[in-house]
């Protein structure tokens, strides 16, 4: 085997896969698979975009995180939107932070990837999605309709309305005055010749290049929060993992402001209890699952923040934190009686692992003529009133999504895991993370069971009609308080795991999505 990759997109996949047969690692092939990404599912990311990636780097046995998540241009104050109009923080020039996604990229490539590859390789896939067009997918329409399914959870979103924001928007992701149909051809002929400039000029093109300048121009004359010096400027972090442990495995993921410091506080709390005693699928197993759950969420409401910017406190991931909302929730269970993102995950035959969550959030509708990719609207995760932890600053980073997970054993890779969608991620890797360790389930079935979600509101419990919770569970929930509602989406999580008796991976794509899945 030379290579795993999984994401949502097989198209993408197919991009990963073409690298790993050219002899790249699973660092260049999940570059080459989120490029593809930008092209093939510009719903969930382009260029213009921001993400985060977990790295275990098996040559060197370095094991870090390349953080390039947006923050808000040098023109963002805390006060921008009190007199803007409506939704202006959601589409258009004033909803955009600093675009890293290249930058990103560039970086870890230049600190991880094989060196038996060059960059311009791993833009071809994606150069050649954007030349030649792909069909649009059922998931890609959906997601653009006005009745938009999928974002049951969040503030009204309006995919004809967003793509339709500037001329050169529509001109691309819209035909005949609608959405593209299912089946549809999108061809990208000025995106291809951005690709063609980045991968023969390098990420510098995007910032202070031809593009660059002709990004600059366009934010700046639309008064824009990003500015030019914004561009130039344009960083990424690299640094060390958030650590939690879960039944003796080590979990690397991301810190605060990003989401996966969610997902070590559920995972702590969770390992105090015996859930494999508690039984898979049953109605004590989804109880308990709510209501660990909600705790962590009102934690992300009460403490998260930019720690760059806002003092933090240490509890979120303390072992004896996490004691602490065991007995509430123990408290509770006795007492009763009764909502744009995409993932890469890859492993390599030498034992590299990567998770990388990137995302252009829901897409501002902004393109700049010429340039054939739209920009992100990330300053949606700003709080828009001033004086709070997640108030907008210039230079901060808003509560953001990411959560790119990998699970080590002895120092070995056991699980590279992932997934889009905001807060649903952290509920949808828990389950499978529980299937996993907890069941003994396959990678196959651990990313199709049933999954329960909630925001810190019990009486808001969010299941899946698609993937049934059995109605005698369902029954025993709701006489224990929780209430259920259907939704459509649970997350899309993208899993490779590895055998321990004979160390083959086997990956894993979420029914919920398309299925992106390669195995070289």
């Amino acid at each position: 085997m030379k290579g795993v990759v999984v994401c949502p997109e097989p198209l993408a996949a197919l991009a990963g896969a073409h690298v790993f047969r050219l002899g790249g690692s699973a660092i260049d092939a999940a570059i080459a698979t989120a490029f593809a990404q930008t092209v093939v599912s510009p719903a969930m990311t382009t260029i213009a975009g921001n993400g985060i990636m977990n790295v275990f780097h098996a040559p060197t046995g370095r094991h870090q995180l390349v953080d390039f998540m947006g923050y808000a241009g040098a023109r963002a104050t805390a006060e921008m939107y009190e007199r803007a109009p409506a939704g202006a923080q959601h589409r258009g020039y004033a909803s955009v932070v600093v675009p890293t996604l290249v930058r990103g990229l560039h970086t870890a490539f230049a600190l991880f990837g094989s060196g038996r590859l060059p960059w311009p390789a791993l833009l071809e896939p994606a150069l050649r999605f954007a030349e030649d067009g792909f069909p649009v997918y059922p998931y890609m329409h959906q997601y653009w309709r006005a009745e938009n399914p999928v974002q049951q959870t969040a503030d009204r979103f309006d995919g004809h309305e967003m793509l339709t924001t500037t001329d050169a928007c529509a001109a691309i992701f819209t035909r005949g005055g609608r959405v593209h149909a299912i089946g549809d051809r999108i061809v990208q002929p000025d995106l291809a010749r951005t690709l063609r400039i980045l991968a023969d000029d390098g990420a510098d093109a995007f910032y202070t290049g031809v593009i660059g300048k002709r990004l600059a121009r366009d934010l700046e004359s639309h008064g824009a929060p990003v500015t030019a010096r914004d561009l130039a400027e344009c960083r990424c972090v690299v640094g060390d993992p958030l650590h939690g442990v879960y039944r003796g495995l080590t979990v690397s993921t991301d810190p605060a402001p990003h989401i996966g410091i969610l997902l070590v506080e559920l995972l702590h709390v969770l390992d105090g209890y015996d859930l494999a005693a508690l039984g898979a699928g049953s109605a004590p197993y989804y109880e308990l699952m709510a209501r660990a759950l909600a705790r962590v969420f009102r934690d992300r409401a009460r403490l998260m923040a930019d720690p760059t910017a806002v003092d933090l406190p240490a509890t979120m991931t303390d072992r004896q934190y996490a004691a602490e909302l065991r007995a509430r929730i123990d408290e509770e269970r006795a007492a009763t009686p009764l909502p744009g993102t995409t993932q890469v995950s890859a492993l390599d035959a030498d034992g590299s692992a990567v998770s990388f969550t990137h995302s252009v959030g829901t897409g501002s509708g902004v393109v700049t003529p010429g340039l054939g990719f739209m920009l992100n609207n990330n300053m949606m995760a700003f709080d828009p009133r001033p004086g709070r932890g997640n108030s907008i600053a210039p230079g901060k980073r808003p509560i953001s999504g990411g959560g790119p997970t990998l699970v080590l054993a002895n120092g070995q890779v056991r699980y590279v895991l992932g997934s889009p969608h905001g807060g649903r991620k952290i509920s949808a890797m828990g389950h499978v993370l529980a299937e996993l360790v907890d069941f003994g389930h396959s990678p196959a079935a651990a990313v199709a069971s049933p999954r329960i979600h909630c925001e810190g509101d019990l009486i808001d419990v969010r299941i899946e009609p698609f993937f049934p919770i059995p109605a005698d569970v369902r029954v025993a929930l709701a006489a224990r308080g929780l209430g259920l509602r259907e939704d459509l989406y649970g997350g899309r999580v993208c899993l490779i795991a590895v055998d321990p008796a004979t160390g083959r991976a086997a990956g894993a794509s979420d029914p919920r999505g398309d299925g992106g899945l390669a195995e070289v």
